[in-house]
């Protein structure tokens, strides 16, 4: 199996989730399933509205324990805000 390559945005905006529940909390909300990644793997997901639409598509990070999502350029205060009020939810 070939590892598809990764190539970062030129600018990206790269939020971050740490702690216990940071795992459970994105494979709930992401498309990547978090918690099969290997430390160090980087792997493409997506973000959906709750209607199924697309909202972002993401490259998540694996690493010891944070997991790190890089959207594209601009695009991360959304993203933080989007996952912020699932936050409340969870």
């Amino acid at each position: 199996m070939s590892a598809e390559p990764w190539i970062a945005p030129d600018h990206p905006d790269v939020i971050w989730f740490r702690g216990a529940d940071a795992v459970r909390f994105l494979n709930d909300l992401i498309s990547q399933e978090v918690a099969s990644m290997a430390v160090g793997s980087v792997r493409r997901s997506m973000l959906l509205q709750p209607q199924g639409k697309l909202d972002q598509i993401l490259w998540v990070i694996r690493a010891d324990d944070e997991v790190g999502l890089v959207a594209e350029e601009g695009r991360g205060d959304d993203l933080a805000a989007t996952l912020g009020r699932y936050r409340i939810r969870v």
